[in-house]
């Protein structure tokens, strides 16, 4: 795989990162969840991962130790835009915010720990895990929140839906309950 191709996948997956939401009425009742709250509940929204002209979503890239994109020890730092349909300019949802880096040495596998906060909603959700950089499909586990998301749990699944150059859309499902 070329070096640009897996920076792309790299911004898009370590983006894992938060959401853009189409927030519908049955989305509307996660802001008062009740506690007994036990069955799944999935929102969807996109993700915009923008790396273009000196304006990117990615806070930081640094290879480790001299590395290069892609390879063992590379990391990145990201803050993504969540909104409500797949162009940029439709309504903001939420921001994705944290880091990831490569974890195998064959450059095939990285591990990432992001937050998810979604506007007019108390509280984030926590999502940390490892994933092969290679597929068109990733899913990260939920392993916590806060706020209105407290003892939240579930999987966070990311899908291109379109690329431009270094730039990425990605359709993101939460499916979260309460543990």
């Amino acid at each position: 795989m070329e070096p640009s191709h897996i920076v792309f996948f790299l911004s898009f997956f370590f983006a894992g990162s938060l959401l853009a939401v189409e927030i519908t009425a049955r989305e509307e009742s996660l802001v008062h969840l009740p506690d007994n709250f036990n069955r799944d509940r999935t929102i969807e929204f996109y993700q915009h991962i923008i790396r273009a002209n000196g304006s990117t979503s990615t806070l930081s890239e640094t290879p480790i130790g001299g590395g290069t994109p892609g390879r063992f020890g590379y990391a990145v730092v990201f803050d993504h835009k969540l909104t409500q349909g797949s162009d940029y300019f439709s309504k903001e949802v939420g921001r994705v915010r944290g880091a990831a880096v490569v974890s195998s040495l064959d450059g095939s596998q990285a591990h990432e720990t992001f937050t998810v906060s979604l506007a007019g909603r108390n509280g984030a959700l926590s999502c940390a895990g490892s994933f092969e950089l290679r597929q068109p499909v990733t899913r990260v586990p939920i392993v916590g929140g806060t706020g209105e998301f407290y003892r939240m749990e579930g999987v966070y699944t990311s899908q291109v839906v379109h690329t431009s150059g270094a730039n990425v859309i990605a359709r993101v499902q939460l499916t979260i309950r309460r543990d």
